[in-house]
């Protein structure tokens, strides 16, 4: 069952626009914050949100001059894994049934958030877009952390804009309350204070 929730629908109407004005390609009246913003959705949407994407995604590409690029997240987590050549090993203890904790240790001495984040540049070049997109966010979990992802990613991205699309809630820092992550709605909230709520 594909839900359509009003709110939800409005603002993934209202994003091209608001994400390809000079103010916010330019980072305008956020001071000397870091550009990252956080696109919440209902986990239930994710179908709505990647055919939405695909339309944003051929309209940008018709904007002259604009340099963006949309990464999914967990396929770079799979290219990594399969540049190291690691990713067979992982598919074969899923398939015998391994412990979720005995998967995650095999691949922690190649993936981490700092190997990614390099992985994803190297790929890229982070720093010679105007746009970046970022995708995939919930099916990295529990590999990847997304708070310590885009500190790692934040020395790359230096001024670009960056949207990450997160299946979940995300909760702006306020002055009595730090910034967080609830990623589905349902798993314990993960401290971020960076960024801004689309």
């Amino acid at each position: 069952l594909v839900m359509n929730t009003p709110n939800f629908i409005e603002r993934l109407n209202a994003l091209e626009e608001q994400i390809t004005s000079y103010d916010f390609l330019a980072s305008k009246g956020i001071g000397n914050e870091t550009p990252y913003y956080i696109f919440t959705y209902p986990p239930a949407e994710e179908e709505n949100l990647t055919l939405h994407l695909t339309l944003i995604n051929s309209s940008l590409h018709n904007i002259p001059n604009l340099k963006f690029i949309q990464i999914n997240l967990f396929n770079e987590v799979v290219n990594l894994l399969k540049d190291n050549h690691i990713y067979q090993d992982v598919i074969e203890m899923q398939q015998t049934k391994a412990a979720n904790s005995d998967v995650l240790y095999a691949m922690q001495g190649v993936l981490n958030e700092t190997n990614l984040a390099d992985y994803i540049n190297q790929r890229y070049q982070l720093n010679n877009v105007e746009l970046i997109l970022l995708t995939g966010v919930g099916s990295c979990h529990p590999m990847i952390s997304v708070s310590k992802m885009l500190s790692n990613l934040q020395s790359l991205t230096l001024k670009t804009p960056l949207v990450v699309f997160y299946p979940g809630d995300y909760t702006e820092k306020t002055t009595q309350e730090n910034g967080a992550f609830s990623l589905f709605n349902l798993i314990n909230r993960e401290a971020y204070y960076r960024a801004f709520k689309l």
